[in-house]
């Protein structure tokens, strides 16, 4: 697949720094990229009121900026695809809270997507269920099993992993179990938000390429600390 970003604006006579974050990133809202856009709303909501627990219930987990979610899909889409012909991705993977996020992505490169479900399908004739049990914590107080049919996803498969939060690596993890009892391959992972405080990190494939769009170092009394330089 050709994967081309659109023709740069014209930036003459405008900030200079902007037209810098331009020739980095593919996309570019109102002089801000994705990463920013999200770090910001991230920054402007908040923690609970136990000083540790990040506020996404009204952007992310409840209430959905669809608008955000589409400018950072197509940020993923083009991060992975500069390394699109290495990485031959032929589908992506998402359980339901990542859905959205990798439909967008999906949707800009041109892939299929495989949304890892909680209730069992009904396999064709001839098809496998494969079933893995993602174990409670983080937002889940039960543990949740989670299907692929071998039917969509399986061996010759190039996969990128997607989804909205990567945290303590739960989610992900049973995900990775999934798809390789599938016999596909991981080539990469994406996620909106990384938790880098919470260890998720040591679940994902060596091998893989990965993309956060905003890493956050830690919470600490309503403080949010980011981690070094956003994904431009």
């Amino acid at each position: 697949m050709n994967f081309s970003p659109p023709p740069s604006p014209d930036m003459r006579g405008k900030d200079p720094s902007a037209a810098l974050r331009y020739r980095h990133s593919w996309l570019l809202i109102n002089g801000e990229t994705p990463p920013t856009i999200l770090q910001r709303k991230i920054q402007a909501a908040g923690t609970m009121k136990d000083g540790r627990t990040l506020r996404l219930n009204s952007f992310i987990n409840h209430q959905v900026d669809v608008q955000l979610m589409s400018h950072c899909g197509q940020h993923l889409a083009h991060r992975f695809g500069q390394h699109h012909a290495g990485l031959q991705a032929t589908k992506i993977i998402a359980p339901r809270s990542g859905a959205l996020l990798a439909a967008n992505c999906a949707l800009a490169m041109q892939l299929p997507l495989v949304v890892a479900d909680t209730q069992r399908p009904t396999p064709s004739e001839g098809t496998v269920v494969h079933t893995v049990t993602r174990p409670p914590g983080g937002q889940y107080e039960e543990p949740m099993q989670m299907h692929l049919l071998s039917e969509y996803v399986g061996p010759g498969d190039r996969v990128l992993l997607m989804d909205d939060v990567l945290a303590t690596g739960k989610m992900v993890g049973a995900l990775i179990e999934l798809i390789r009892k599938s016999g596909a391959t991981i080539v990469g992972c994406g996620f909106l938000i990384d938790k880098a405080y919470e260890g998720g990190r040591d679940v994902l494939p060596k091998d893989a390429m990965i993309h956060s769009l905003v890493s956050i170092a830690g919470v600490k009394d309503s403080v949010i600390h980011f981690e070094g330089a956003l994904a431009l």
